[in-house]
């Protein structure tokens, strides 16, 4: 099983302390490292929304946007940085070259590439 995350980023629903608001918009953001369960994503989410929604009689309208994908390093690619940042950096500073979150732009660098990007900053 890969690690996934799903954050309610915000949560809106009026503004009077002492009523129960008649709409509410939940937004939010899906991460993962498996890009399997990332195209997946809509269609894991809406179930789970349209459950919920109406064991409590209520209706939603769902959107998912996908975001960007996760970041696929070369397997091949990984073990020549590997090497060379044993020989070059250090022989105990070989960094964490696991699954890393990355930032949003990196995947699009290396889509349909073969290669390998690493932040040498978590050195």
């Amino acid at each position: 099983m890969s690690p996934s995350v799903l954050t309610v980023g915000s949560f809106h629903a009026g503004n009077a302390p002492n009523a129960i608001p008649e709409k509410a918009l939940l937004t939010g953001t899906t991460r993962t490292f498996d890009r399997q369960i990332w195209d997946a994503y809509a269609g894991i989410l809406e179930p789970v929304i349209q459950g919920v929604c109406q064991s409590m009689g209520a209706s939603y309208d769902f959107k998912f946007m996908p975001g960007y994908p996760p970041l696929e390093n070369n397997p091949e690619m990984v073990a020549k940085l590997k090497s060379s940042m044993l020989k070059v950096v250090s022989k105990t500073a070989s960094g964490n070259l696991n699954p890393q979150w990355a930032r949003k732009t990196w995947p699009l660098c290396l889509s349909g590439q073969k290669g390998v990007i690493f932040p040498w900053h978590r050195l």
